[in-house]
């Protein structure tokens, strides 16, 4: 089940619970659950937006590793003029994705620091440090934000698992209540929540290029 759709499921269980307010587990267990759908929502609402926090640093880290290659791929032609007879020179192929960017960057600046008598050495350097730097600092602001992402994904998942327990407790005191067939029972069966929508839901994870998040807790 969709985790909007648990949560739409608690709501349902908080309305038997509300309209049996008299009853001594419905008291105890209303405002227990009215807390644990609000932590869940407040959750979820973070985990959005850090999910595009996360995808907005990613493009701007991206955007500066390509600044970064473009200058390396231009002071690689310069070093294939100089040092032709380097095999880590010989052996430098463009890069075709972005662990290849960040080696080739890193190589280019390592052969250049290395030769310092080169004509181009001092300049070449300062630059590409300058341009590593700026990758850096965007790579390590969006491993920060991936880092709170999944303690936040650790935490949803509890309270799925809690929300979990107090909508089953509710479902049995529903069932024995009012019956299987019963009107209030019905409102709150899984099938009414999960036959709503037929579309798969996956999540990204955070990887490179895409978000992380977990699958939904079973029922």
């Amino acid at each position: 089940m969709r985790e909007s759709q648990k949560i739409q499921q608690a709501k349902a269980c908080l309305l038997i619970l509300k309209s049996n307010a008299n009853d001594i587990f419905c008291k105890h267990k209303l405002t227990i659950l009215e807390n644990a759908i609000k932590q869940a929502e407040y959750t979820f609402a973070q985990l959005t937006a850090l999910d595009a926090q996360w995808r907005k640093e990613r493009r701007e880290s991206n955007k500066a590793l390509s600044t970064l290659t473009k200058r390396s791929l231009y002071y690689s032609e310069l070093l294939k003029m100089e040092l032709p007879h380097l095999d880590v020179i010989r052996s430098l192929e463009p890069p075709t994705n972005l662990a290849e960017e960040e080696y080739f960057a890193d190589s280019i600046i390592e052969v250049i620091a290395n030769n310092p008598d080169l004509y181009f050495a001092q300049e070449g350097l300062d630059e590409l440090l300058v341009l590593e730097s700026a990758f850096d600092k965007e790579q390590e602001e969006a491993d920060s934000i991936k880092e709170v992402y999944h303690q936040f994904v650790q935490e949803k998942n509890k309270q799925l698992t809690n929300l979990e327990k107090h909508i089953n407790d509710t479902k049995r005191f529903t069932r024995r209540s009012f019956g299987r067939t019963s009107r209030q029972y019905q409102s709150i069966k899984n099938a009414m929540f999960t036959r709503k929508s037929t579309t798969p839901k996956t999540e990204p994870t955070p990887t490179e290029n895409t978000t992380p998040t977990t699958n939904d807790q079973g029922e």
